[in-house]
């Protein structure tokens, strides 16, 4: 079984991934390479648009304020803060 994937046994067929959304952005990067506006529109807005989340996916009033606060580091992404509805739920500091 290959790691990081998770797969629906009775069709083996690809369910879904248990890799962080960041390794997930570099990966994209890396393999279509788009810019990181659009890595980044890939791994939210899209998705949020596509399941009809009218108040996540983009930063504009009357959205949840969820954001990624992340630095560059050796082409990796390093998350520094996260916020969940306006709250700090992480800092690696």
């Amino acid at each position: 079984m290959t790691k990081d994937v998770v797969k629906y046994p009775a069709e083996n067929v690809l369910a879904g991934a248990t890799q962080a959304i960041s390794k997930c952005i570099n990966n994209v990067m890396r393999y279509t390479q788009c810019d990181l506006k659009e890595a980044i529109q890939m791994a939210s807005t899209n998705p949020a648009r596509l399941m009809g989340l009218t108040d996540l996916g983009g930063i504009s009033e009357r959205k949840r304020a969820d954001l990624i606060l992340f630095t560059i580091e050796n082409g990796n992404m390093v998350i520094q803060q996260t916020i969940v509805a306006g709250e700090v739920v992480y800092s690696k500091e």
